[in-house]
């Protein structure tokens, strides 16, 4: 769903790159639209190498999923507080991922695992994220204080 989103956006709007991933850009590109429409501030920071063994479908579940949330969080934020911000950096195998952004400052928790907040979702976007990560031989960690919900993904991209 995310890369045929992505696709009719590509056929609509001019796709910034942010990196070499085409996947990437196609949905960061997606979201920066749906971030414009919504009236949230979308930043982007990547510094990303060529050649990273990461599949295109894995590295949009990872970035749909996160923008995904952190979008809809943030268009429910006061004003002055409705941004996201994506950070992509590779260093030798490894890729981090980060996604901050603002929220409201309604979340709901059980047992330290934060659940969806939307009406009718059972929360599997934040699983496949970790899903992945564990793929990869990476790991998730999530936070928030001060009205800010934080984000980090870390894959290992190759053997």
């Amino acid at each position: 769903r995310y890369i045929e989103d992505c696709l009719n956006d590509l056929q609509r709007y001019e796709v910034a790159r942010v990196c070499s991933n085409e996947a990437a850009n196609a949905v960061v590109g997606h979201y920066r639209q749906a971030a414009e429409d919504a009236g949230v501030e979308l930043t982007t920071m990547a510094e990303v190498a060529d050649g990273l063994a990461v599949r295109d479908v894995d590295l949009a579940v990872v970035l749909g999923n996160l923008l995904e949330n952190a979008l809809r969080a943030a268009a429910d934020a006061p004003e002055g507080s409705r941004f996201v911000r994506l950070g992509m950096v590779s260093s030798g195998k490894m890729l981090a991922i980060t996604v901050d952004n603002g929220f409201a400052g309604t979340l709901r928790q059980e047992g330290g695992t934060y659940l969806s907040t939307k009406d009718g979702h059972e929360g599997i976007g934040l699983a496949s994220v970790a899903s992945v990560a564990a793929r990869y031989g990476g790991a998730v960690e999530l936070s928030h204080d001060s009205g800010v919900f934080r984000a980090s993904v870390m894959l290992v991209c190759g053997e």
